[in-house]
């Protein structure tokens, strides 16, 4: 392996355990805060009581889904010695849920962010609101499904051998958690922590192995 290469892996593991953080930062801000009424008037006030915490969110998932990408680059080249079907399936997904998770930013953002001084009619906010949670929605069953494979294709390669059933575990949760809105506030907060432990574990093997 090349110099060249062996820094790209090193970068590829330091993201993914940046990125994990980030996420989990971000989904923590938005744990927080509480459903939204179905009034309109309602909704304003809410939206401006909850104004910070979503705000803190998009910033952060911003900078941690571009620090999704070198990550996930440097997991595929690892896996490429495991199962490669199962490789190509699950990074195929997340090559899917990326761009949609990078729209869904921009739609949030302008829940919270004015752009030229526009104001928004309540009925537009609202969308923007249910564009949100509906694409992180199929985001979250998007994910779930890349880590069955991904944890599939772990299989016989440099990573622990625990990997694969907590890859499992992790992406059965991110499935389950994909219904904020019909879950207890203790779950979701599990679901993120989940996939960030999983991101930090697999992003320090990636960087502790030998090339």
């Amino acid at each position: 392996m090349s110099q060249a290469a062996i820094r790209m892996q090193k970068f590829g593991g330091g993201t993914f355990i940046i990125a994990g953080i980030l996420l989990l930062a971000a989904n923590l801000f938005l744990v927080v805060v509480p459903p939204p009424p179905t009034t309109q008037a309602g909704f304003v006030q809410w939206l401006t009581a909850n104004k910070f915490p979503m705000f803190m969110a998009n910033e952060v998932l911003f900078f941690a889904t571009i620090l999704l990408v070198p990550s996930f680059i440097a997991l595929g080249k690892l896996l490429e010695m495991g199962s490669k079907v199962s490789t190509f399936a699950g990074m195929s997904i997340v090559a899917l849920a990326l761009p949609l998770l990078t729209m869904l930013i921009v739609a949030q953002g302008r829940l919270v962010d004015p752009v030229f001084n526009v104001d928004l009619s309540v009925d537009t906010l609202k969308l923007a609101f249910s564009i949100f949670y509906g694409g992180l929605h199929a985001v979250l069953l998007m994910v779930g499904a890349a880590l069955f494979f991904i944890s599939f294709a772990m299989r016989k390669t440099v990573f622990h051998p625990g990997m694969v059933p907590m890859g499992y575990v992790t992406g059965l949760l991110q499935i389950a958690g994909a219904y904020p809105w019909l879950t207890p506030v203790a779950f979701n907060v599990l679901v993120p922590v989940s996939l960030a432990l999983w991101m930090v574990l697999t992003g320090t093997m990636i960087l502790r192995r030998t090339p």
